[in-house]
């Protein structure tokens, strides 16, 4: 008999701590799951908070500095503030649709006439000259191509997907587009 009352007091104390285990991992996976969905909560909060700060930024025509394909170097703010309109298009040589914008940019000529329209890419040199050649990118009025080696139009604006645009009208924004659009969108004709 008092074999069976030991049997009985460890089977006990084995259920005992079973429970306590039980509890206790039950505590720490709720948390665990505090922990994530504050975390989670604070990630999103800081997001939208970035993207706010861009917004702000980007509404009126941010100081940004960028290197030419000859080397020179082009600077927003000697952007006339008179320019009826300026377009950042952010590319890459080897896009499709970038490469269709170029094609529309050469069909509706007339329409760069009033417009400056800086093409920026974060591409190699040699790739850059090669798609300004092939294009016949000197053929187009107002139309500048400067690189973007150091990635400032991403931390700028935030935006890396090609093509991108931002367009501008006396210094402050009126249109920003990702994807393939057509000019007439862009400069808010159609």
């Amino acid at each position: 008999m008092v074999a069976a009352g030991k049997l009985f007091i460890c089977c006990v104390s084995t259920l005992n701590i079973f429970m306590n285990r039980k509890k206790t991992i039950l505590f720490t996976v709720q948390v665990i799951i505090v922990l994530l969905g504050s975390f989670l909560g604070y990630k999103i909060w800081s997001i939208s908070k970035s993207k706010e700060k861009l917004i702000a930024v980007t509404q009126h025509l941010p100081s940004i500095q960028f290197r030419k394909i000859d080397g020179s170097i082009f600077n927003s703010d000697s952007v006339k503030a008179n320019e009826q309109f300026l377009v950042f298009n952010y590319f890459n040589p080897g896009c499709e649709h970038c490469q269709n914008m170029v094609k529309e940019m050469h069909a509706e000529k007339n329409l760069l006439d009033t417009v400056s329209w800086i093409m920026i890419t974060a591409a190699p040199k040699s790739a850059t000259k090669a798609f300004y050649d092939s294009m016949r990118l000197n053929e187009l009025p107002n139309v500048t191509v400067v690189l973007d080696t150091a990635y400032n139009f991403i931390q700028t604006f935030g935006s890396g997907g090609v093509p991108s645009f931002y367009v501008y009208r006396d210094r402050k924004l009126v249109r920003k587009h990702s994807g393939e659009c057509s000019i007439h969108y862009l400069l808010g004709l159609k």
